[in-house]
């Protein structure tokens, strides 16, 4: 899971949005997996210890991605706002 949350900060800083949405989608294959999984937490101490490391790990990716997806949604608002109000010009004064 680790391995996948790197390849999407790379997807995000590279703007791969297509790319990134479906490593999300594999990610979420993962975490499903993980759910339906008994033994999830390890018995011995180091184990748990790397457990928590690869979590930590996870979330500084998804803090990384976060503030970029939160552009790229901006953006994309912005061009379905531009282009709602290309039609709306259209409509009302006729085609350019």
């Amino acid at each position: 899971m680790l391995m996948v949350s790197r390849e999407m900060l790379r997807a995000a800083n590279d703007e791969e949005w297509d790319k990134l949405i479906n490593l999300e989608k594999d990610r979420a294959g993962i975490v499903a997996v993980l759910q339906t999984s008994k033994n999830l937490i390890p018995e011995s101490a180091d184990d748990r210890n790397v457990l928590i490391e690869l979590i930590k790990n996870i979330q500084m990716c998804d803090d990384q991605i976060r503030p970029m997806i939160v552009g790229w949604m901006a953006e994309l608002k912005a061009m379905f706002e531009s282009a709602g109000n290309e039609r709306k010009l259209g409509r009302q004064y006729g085609s350019f």
